[in-house]
């Protein structure tokens, strides 16, 4: 026990050292694009706001910039924008079960903005040896969510969250692929 804890005391400040050394700017932008895999539907966040395997562009890829000056929520991440790296443009919240859309960046969003989101710090749910959670849009408090829809697009939107435990929680549960 007693060499655990001095590993995790070794481990905190080799990454507080980490983010101090890189800079404000470093640590506000994650520079490595992922993919947003669905749990549900089994497939990846497309820049049209909808759900398709990845196709072979960038355009099924994400970026997270972080705005930890907003102030962090107790249990939550720093908010962030998600901006696709190909079109440049963010992904915003519309309203409940409305569609989401990709629209100009605000480069100073305010804390409420419909284009911050914030997850969860530990995960929602353990699936398939991955971390998933709900992704909350600042501005409502509504999770992305996937609406399959038999011979259509699965469409994605912003809705209430559901019980983790439910049949369609699956449908809110997200994770951050490498790209």
């Amino acid at each position: 026990m007693a060499r655990m804890k001095r590993l995790l005391t070794v481990l905190s400040v080799a990454i507080v050292a980490a983010v101090a050394t890189m800079g404000p700017a470093a640590a506000a932008t994650d520079p490595a694009p992922s993919k947003l895999f669905n749990l549900g539907t089994g497939k990846i966040l497309n820049w049209d706001g909808q759900v398709d395997p990845p196709p072979g562009s960038g355009l099924h890829l994400w970026v997270r910039v972080t705005h930890p000056g907003l102030g962090v929520s107790p249990g939550f991440s720093a908010p962030y924008q998600l901006r696709n790296p190909v079109t440049g443009l963010c992904l915003q919240n519309y309203g409940l079960d409305a569609h989401i859309v990709l629209t100009v960046c605000a480069t100073d969003p305010a804390g409420d903005s419909p284009q911050l989101w914030q997850h969860h710090r530990m995960p929602d749910r353990i699936a398939h040896q991955s971390p998933f959670g709900f992704i909350f849009s600042r501005s409502s408090g509504q999770v992305l969510t996937a609406v399959p829809a038999p011979g259509l697009p699965t469409e994605v939107v912003t809705a209430d969250p559901v019980d983790l435990h439910s049949a369609t929680a699956s449908l809110q549960l997200w994770t951050a692929l490498p790209a």
